[in-house]
């Protein structure tokens, strides 16, 4: 490979602050480049914006409470919309102390720290405040600037590496205010920069309608199951059954929160018809396979791993590739498979879809047909359930690394409950699955439309009018305010 010992670089390239020579790289320079030659010319973050503030540094997490004003960190904008699901809270003291860092609907939030800095969200109307982390800055946008344009090309492969860019600090990489200040963003006339962000609003609320289904088919799961998971704090010892040995001696595997499984099996709630084991519920199950990861990347075979397996979805998006010499009929994912985490964490899982149709999977998933006799999404929430997860835990107690032998998955039990319920959970769930995808498409139409924009080729007429459709459809899919679940 030659090295290349420099470049030359335009007056327009230079930017005063920034004299280092990792801030100038080739493609770096030429993504800068490919940044200003917008037909439409380009301003600074800082110019659109009335200010940029960075988040409250002196919350404690002893501050944190269970409700209140949401305290969003970087945790909350990963997938790169806004989601309190996991969110801590402040108290309304707490929060009106730190209000400086108050952020509202319409705000950006950028992450500015580590290997999160490019991520960003909008804070949707449905949180009419909250406060951010001292990882997190804060953008309040001008009335003529859509912060979902800006959002849009932030997250694009333009905006992805700008934002790296004007990182500082090797050992521990940061965003200044100074320098997000100094971001190029293509100065679109404001339809544009509304069409654009409409999609993103499209997949924003695609993706709150997924929450709303997953949520309304956890909630029905857990009042037919009625299984609780203890706290227990007692360390003394405990009394098993003769009966409820399992073959297993070894203490962990008798620990009080695992005997509540036993309990459960024992008394079932009258909700329970019966408990089936795994093994009469799939076939055709393997293992994946596992390819050197010096073959990562060579090769046009796309390639599942555990951590592509999430809680019910798959991603697909730019999967890894592997040579096809490791292509094992077992191994091939198909739609409606059962993919499920056996190895390390063993707590992912999710039914293939069919973008995922002929993927070979990973040594860590356990991949299974699934019998007719169950709806497929049911059977994943069940093993992914708290439920499930504690049985997984418990089949796998100490193990150096995790990992649930083919017995031990067979042995796994899945309660049956009410027909109606079971196909309600899953239809749900794979409703989650479907609209999780769709918004995940949706995004990445809108990032086409930033590389358009950027190379001159964006058909502006067409973009209005798929926006002002998008503008309708936002219109008559409202989120529900409340779960309300009709069999």
């Amino acid at each position: 490979m030659e090295r290349q010992l420099g470049q030359w670089l335009a007056t327009d390239d230079i930017h005063p602050d920034r004299l280092d020579a990792v801030f100038y790289r080739p493609e770096r320079t030429e993504n800068d480049r490919a940044i200003r030659s917008s037909r439409f010319g380009v301003k600074s973050l800082g110019k659109l914006a009335t200010r940029v503030f960075k988040g409250a540094f002196y919350v404690l997490s002893d501050e944190y409470k269970n409700s209140g004003v949401p305290f969003l960190r970087t945790l909350e904008i990963k997938t790169g919309f806004v989601t309190t699901d996991d969110c801590v809270f402040l108290s309304p003291e707490t929060h009106e102390r730190e209000k400086r860092t108050a952020v509202f609907p319409c705000d950006l939030i950028l992450a500015k720290t580590g290997g999160s800095i490019g991520y960003s969200a909008v804070v949707p109307e449905g949180v009419s405040e909250a406060n951010i982390c001292q990882d997190l800055v804060g953008v309040n946008l001008t009335d003529d600037t859509d912060p979902y344009f800006v959002h849009g090309f932030i997250r694009s492969r333009f905006g992805q590496v700008q934002a790296i860019r004007w990182g500082q600090g090797n050992a521990h990489p940061h965003l200044g205010l100074d320098g997000i200040r100094e971001w190029s963003i293509p100065d679109a006339p404001i339809e544009v920069q509304t069409a654009i962000g409409n999609r993103l609003r499209k997949a924003e609320r695609l993706t709150q309608l997924a929450a709303f289904s997953r949520h309304s088919a956890e909630s029905l799961l857990n009042q037919a199951l009625q299984f609780t998971a203890r706290h227990h704090s007692d360390t003394h010892p405990t009394w098993s059954a003769i009966e409820s040995t399992h073959g297993r001696l070894d203490a962990e595997f008798y620990q009080p929160k695992y005997l509540d499984l036993d309990s459960f099996v024992s008394n079932l709630p009258t909700s329970v018809r019966r408990v089936d084991t795994l093994d009469t519920l799939i076939h055709d199950g393997a293992y994946g396979v596992l390819p050197s990861s010096s073959d990562y990347g060579t090769g046009c075979l796309p390639f599942l791993r555990a951590q592509d397996v999430g809680d019910f979805t798959v991603e697909f998006k730019e999967p890894m590739l592997v040579p096809r010499d490791y292509e094992n009929p077992k191994a091939i994912a198909r739609e409606g498979d059962m993919l499920l985490e056996v190895k390390g964490a063993i707590e992912g899982g999710a039914i293939c879809p069919k973008q995922a149709d002929g993927f070979l999977v990973n040594g860590s998933i356990y991949r299974a047909r699934v019998s007719e006799d169950i709806h497929p999404h049911y059977l994943i929430a069940v093993l992914t359930s708290v439920f499930g997860r504690l049985q997984k835990q418990r089949a796998a107690a100490n193990s150096i690394i995790s990992y649930l032998s083919s017995d031990f998955l067979g042995a796994l039990s899945v309660p049956r409950i009410d027909d109606r319920v079971e196909n309600k959970v899953g239809d749900l769930l794979e409703q989650f699955c479907s609209l999780t995808y769709e918004s995940t498409a949706v995004a990445a139409e809108s990032e086409s439309d930033i590389e358009k924009l950027l190379n001159n080729s964006l058909d502006v007429e067409s973009l209005i009018e798929e926006g002002a459709m998008i503008e309708k459809w936002l219109e008559e899919n409202q989120v529900p305010s409340e779960l309300e679940v009709n069999l």
